[in-house]
């Protein structure tokens, strides 16, 4: 692995001759920033960004010792700190330990499983998985709807406020989740070159800035891009960056309960959800779509019970079924046209 790793970096320091070689370590946010800077045309008239894996597809430590982590001219980390998920040996501080001598280290805002304030139907509960990936993350209000047979109008009326049960809400205090949110990005980015905390409490009720706990909307994204690039002195057109529209990082998205909509004054707009997100049925997304769908997937709540689960995967199978008939249907209608 670390032989073909360093031969892909040897042609890639060939082709860009000229150029500094940037990487950036992080999750999933890091790939979307990657997209935005590699379409400013100052930023690539001067370096090449060389696209290591993310945190999260890293399977062994040996990988760091590939040579681009000693080479490389440009390190933008996302700041991952040494009790990550992952290991301590995945920790920012000892990749930057092995950096060459000169090498600028730039470091951005990590906001990843933060923004709870926003989503306190989040759990940390299993996730359902199907095909080898996650599609939803675990949700307590539709859990807590499934397993006492509310019917889709009540879990509507639970998820917009118009029921309000006690062990569910009364559990959860949204000022001091709010706090504790903004109090971790304030202490943390006092390490960070890139800052983002005045930011969010400018913009967070007029402007959706997070799809779930653990992915920034594209506006956050864009807002620390451009902050990299002002680090960096690299000019660029902010209209560009404001309007560019190729990144797909709803693929989890929760919707966001009117109680906190209401709470915290929030008067952006949201109909759809997952827009080029995970889906069991490849139809829009609305709440209503939401409920059905993750329902169709409580099969793997071990808490329930043996009928509940097989309910539930009996609507699984029925959506998938489904879901095959729209794409065949889909195919039928293309070729129809190609005649």
């Amino acid at each position: 692995m670390i032989k073909q790793e360093n031969e892909r970096f040897q042609e890639f320091r060939d082709k860009h001759g000229g150029k500094k070689i940037c990487i950036l370590y992080g999750n999933c946010h890091m790939t979307a920033i990657r997209d935005i800077l590699q379409s400013v045309p100052e930023f690539t008239k001067l370096y090449a960004i060389f696209p290591i894996k993310a945190i999260q597809d890293i399977k062994s430590t040996r990988y760091f010792q590939c040579e681009v982590f000693y080479k490389c001219d440009i390190f933008i980390h996302q700041s991952i700190q040494f009790n990550n998920r992952y290991g301590s040996e995945y920790a920012s501080e000892n990749i930057i330990k092995q950096l060459k001598p000169g090498c600028q280290v730039i470091s951005v805002p990590n906001l990843y499983h933060l923004p709870m304030c926003f989503f306190p139907q989040y759990t940390e509960e299993k996730e359902f998985v199907w095909g080898g990936g996650t599609v939803f993350f675990r949700d307590m209000l539709l859990d807590f709807a499934y397993s006492r047979g509310y019917t889709l109008q009540q879990t509507l009326d639970l998820y917009t406020g118009n029921i309000r049960p006690n062990e569910v809400w009364g559990l959860i205090n949204l000022d001091a989740m709010f706090n504790s949110f903004i109090q971790k990005i304030k202490i943390r980015e006092e390490a960070w070159n890139i800052k983002i905390a005045d930011y969010i409490l400018k913009n967070y009720r007029s402007q959706q800035l997070f799809f779930d706990p653990n992915h920034p909307t594209p506006t956050l994204i864009k807002q620390i891009s451009k902050g990299i690039l002002n680090h960096m002195n690299v000019r660029f057109n902010q209209e560009h960056v404001d309007t560019f529209n190729d990144l797909r990082i709803d693929t989890y998205e929760m919707p966001i309960c009117s109680v906190v909509r209401e709470h915290f004054h929030m008067i952006f707009p949201q109909v759809t959800i997952r827009l080029t997100g995970s889906k069991v049925i490849q139809v829009p997304m609305d709440l209503k779509w939401y409920i059905k769908q993750y329902w169709s997937m409580e099969w793997q709540n071990e808490d329930l019970s043996f009928v509940k689960r097989a309910s539930s995967y009996l609507h699984f199978i029925m959506y998938k079924v489904y879901n095959q008939y729209l794409k065949l249907k889909k195919q039928l209608e293309k070729n129809r046209k190609l005649r």
